[in-house]
């Protein structure tokens, strides 16, 4: 956004409010978004419990794409915030180039395809042929030094090992109370490229995308503000594309013999481990995911950590036993 004055950034002068620094123009308050996540999030939780009782094979899509479609939420629900205050208070918005759903609003960017809906349909990023035998070296070195195994001379047990995708501190700290082998691998051992797949959607995942548009037009409504057609139309499409591709993720896992029965996932928001740990789960195993960056433990308000987490495994290791 342009304004006519020129602000002073200098830390040791600025003042600064609960809503950020003092005046700065930004129409969007951070309680305001904090809310709208909370509420929203509450909403999924309810809609998650139902669609778990009725449809069960549409669940998994809902929890496998629960975190990008929040995130979706929240930027179209801000950027609509932006252009309605910005008009309202005569400023000029000039958006920054990486933007595009306040771009989109204004006209100056067009639809293309969402990321995350680009990365289902990609896989995960394919490992260089030509980096092989660096990869290979580098294995056998971190995997000394972690005490997790990247290079095993006797096969995988994927009923008895531990496969792990992440093999920070705390999960090296966590390996030593392991009585199996604990393996690290990575997304491609279990994941590839989607193509010649079906867009139609059957009868329940198309009731149940409908819900959850509705849901994503209502976020607009608490501020009394309109969702706009771009942004609807863009929704539905993030939805049933979304629904496609991880719908067929979890197919081709499903016609896997070799599917771990001790899973240790990294983040849940990667889209790999959750649809991993979905499959694992069915099948009566045992997902374990990490604690991370700076402790998502040491909040009070767990509730934004259930939906990224604990949806998606059994058990949650922290940094101490006090969190």
């Amino acid at each position: 956004m342009r304004i006519k004055n020129t602000l002073n950034f200098d830390l040791k002068q600025l003042a600064y409010s609960e809503n950020g620094v003092d005046d700065y123009y930004w129409p969007v308050r951070v309680s305001e978004l904090n809310g709208a996540r909370a509420r929203l999030r509450s909403e999924l939780y309810d809609l998650i419990k139902e669609v778990r009782v009725v449809a069960a094979e549409t669940a998994a899509l809902v929890e496998s794409i629960v975190l990008a479609y929040v995130n979706c939420t929240l930027q179209m629900l801000q950027a609509t915030l932006i252009k309605t205050r910005c008009e309202r208070d005569n400023v000029e918005i000039t958006p920054a180039p990486n933007y595009r759903f306040l771009s989109m609003l204004l006209g100056k960017a067009v639809y293309s395809e969402d990321a995350f809906v680009t990365s289902l349909k990609k896989g995960p990023p394919p490992l260089s042929k030509l980096k092989s035998p660096l990869r290979f070296s580098r294995d056998l070195v971190i995997g000394r030094r972690e005490g997790i195994q990247r290079r095993v001379i006797a096969p995988i047990n994927y009923e008895k090992d531990i496969i792990t995708f992440v093999s920070h501190g705390l999960v090296q700290q966590w390996k030593k109370q392991a009585k199996a082998r604990v393996i690290f691998q990575r997304p491609n051992a279990f994941f590839s490229s989607i193509k010649n797949v079906s867009t139609v959607l059957s009868s329940s995942d198309t009731y149940w995308v409908g819900r959850l548009l509705n849901l994503f037009e209502n976020q607009f409504s608490v501020f009394n503000v309109n969702c706009s057609a771009i942004f609807r139309q863009y929704m539905e499409n993030f939805l049933k594309q979304s629904f496609v591709y991880s719908k067929a993720h979890i197919v081709a896992l499903r016609k896997r013999k070799k599917i771990p029965n001790n899973f240790w996932g990294n983040t849940g928001g990667s889209i790999w481990t959750r649809l991993l740990s979905i499959v694992v789960r069915e099948r009566g195993g045992e997902v374990t995911c990490f604690d991370h960056a700076g402790g998502y433990a040491y909040f009070d308000d767990l509730s934004d950590l259930a939906l990224k987490e604990f949806l998606m495994c059994n058990y949650f290791v922290t940094y101490s036993d006090a969190q």
